[in-house]
């Protein structure tokens, strides 16, 4: 059974990028179809990247803006780019950010008598 905090369709693009099919679905979808996903992407990630959700939004923002760029990349028509740069800077700082929290915390907690 899936999470239900991560939507299904990114299951199914996490298993083609294992299988190293890349990001786009096949050969015959058409640009109106590779447009609409490459949309609910980046739509996703940028409501994740405001939302932070303690950095975990952030990192499915970074995750979403790279996958973004290389879907755009392999289909130079694609729209987006900004869109996915914007979460890849956010969601990295929002990670940067989880990571330097946890840092202090651990620390704190091994410092401590």
């Amino acid at each position: 059974m899936l999470p239900m905090a991560i939507p299904t369709s990114t299951w199914i693009e996490l298993k083609m990028l294992f299988r190293g099919e890349g990001f786009m679905a096949t050969e015959t979808t058409s640009l109106a179809e590779d447009q609409a996903r490459l949309d609910k992407m980046l739509t996703r990630g940028v409501v994740y990247s405001i939302i932070w959700l303690a950095g975990l939004g952030s990192c499915y923002a970074l995750y979403q803006g790279i996958a973004a760029r290389r879907m755009i990349k392999e289909n130079p028509t694609l729209e987006g780019s900004g869109r996915a740069l914007w979460c890849i800077i956010a969601g990295g700082i929002g990670a940067a950010v989880l990571v330097l929290v946890a840092g202090i915390g651990i620390f704190n907690a091994l410092t401590r008598p």
